[in-house]
């Protein structure tokens, strides 16, 4: 199903008898909508100035495309076209015709919005999804939308194309922290003079790999990067699939598999202008063979943390991977490759274990003695 939604920015004014309802739409710093509560006004004997002033407001009404703009898809957004309709006019009203085409390299058509009659008053912008290519591996796209109006005798007809260029899929494989730019346009922005201006992602992977922990811990959301387009900071990137592939130590577990390492779910979360990583699912210790499972059966405690089994050697460095699939504007997918360390196990002699048991001869007075540990 097609979407198009209205974004209105100034003041709407609807006439209706005796009374006149004014109102007030702005846009917020994220561009959200922040809606005023209408007022109602009584007219009385103003009913022939207020025509008055509609009329002399509609009569300098010069509508004009002013700017169309594509954004690739987002976490939660698809492909879509902003498209700027500005009637030179604080509030008049006006209104165009419209058709907007997306080809694909080939000449096909991959989106079509047939003519539509499109009511605006001042400044608005109207936002149409377009989806997804219809041929794989699609490297251009034209975008055009056509309009006319009537308003604008000397410049009834008007249009912008422009092109969008994407790069073919592709794996990256990293084995270190590194900053990167995609290859593909978050965002192409073509105004009514031609001006044509891409947009790249940007990301500084600031801790993907070489992971350190003193604890027995691997912290996920301890993985961070910062994201950025645009002076965009508060949005996430595109991304079907991200989780952890990890070696050896949950090999007794009920984690997934592939590639012959256990395979852990993630999602990301924004906080703070960098981007994290959580788990998708919940995680249970079983304190009898000291594993990690997925399954929640009886005497296992969920964890908030992904726990190294009580059976982990401290003095092995342990082999990861980060995989993040259809990344970014690009659509490729990323993985990240590496070993994490960690400075102490569980349970064992006192220099290389969180907890551990001497022998003393007598219980110490300032010693707390803890009845059993809780993960």
């Amino acid at each position: 199903m097609k979407k198009h939604f209205w974004i209105t920015t100034g003041v709407l004014l609807i006439s209706v008898p005796v009374v006149t309802t004014f109102s007030i739409k702005a846009r917020s710093n994220r561009n959200s909508v922040i809606v005023v509560p209408s007022l109602h006004v009584s007219l009385g004997d103003n009913d022939d100035l207020l025509d008055s002033l509609i009329g002399d407001k509609n009569k300098n009404v010069k509508g004009e495309l002013e700017s169309v703009t594509y954004y690739a898809k987002s976490k939660d957004k698809k492909e879509r076209l902003v498209i700027y309709l500005n009637s030179n006019t604080m509030s008049g009203s006006d209104y165009c015709f419209m058709v907007v085409t997306v080809y694909g390299s080939d000449g096909s058509i991959d989106y079509r919005m047939e003519t539509t009659k499109v009511d605006y008053k001042g400044r608005m912008y109207y936002e149409v999804e377009i989806g997804e290519p219809k041929k794989e591996n699609e490297t251009n796209r034209l975008i055009k939308v056509a309009t006319t109006f009537y308003s604008n005798p000397s410049n009834q007809h008007q249009s912008i194309e422009f092109n969008v260029k994407t790069t073919l899929k592709n794996d990256y494989v990293f084995e270190d922290n590194k900053n990167y730019k995609s290859l593909s346009p978050i965002k192409v922005a073509a105004d009514k003079n031609g001006e044509v201006k891409e947009y790249y992602e940007e990301f500084q992977f600031l801790s993907f790999c070489n992971y350190k922990n003193r604890k027995p811990i691997f912290d996920v959301k301890e993985l961070s990067f910062i994201y950025n387009y645009d002076k965009v900071k508060d949005s996430l990137p595109y991304y079907d699939e991200c989780y952890l592939l990890i070696d050896n130590i949950y090999d007794k577990s009920d984690f997934e598999e592939e590639n012959e390492l256990k395979k852990v779910p993630l999602d990301l979360e924004l906080e703070n202008g960098v981007v994290h990583f959580k788990l998708k699912n919940k995680y249970y210790y079983d304190s009898s063979d000291g594993m990690v499972y997925q399954s929640n059966l009886a005497g296992r405690n969920e964890v908030n943390n992904l726990v190294l089994p009580a059976t982990y050697n401290a003095s092995n460095a342990v082999y990861y991977e980060i995989h993040l699939n259809n990344f970014s504007a690009s659509n490729s997918n990323f993985i990240f490759k590496s070993y994490a360390s960690f400075e102490y196990k569980w349970f064992g002699h006192c220099d290389t274990s969180l907890f551990c048991v001497e022998s003393v001869e007598e219980l110490l007075s300032d010693t707390y003695y803890s009845g059993g540990v809780t993960v």
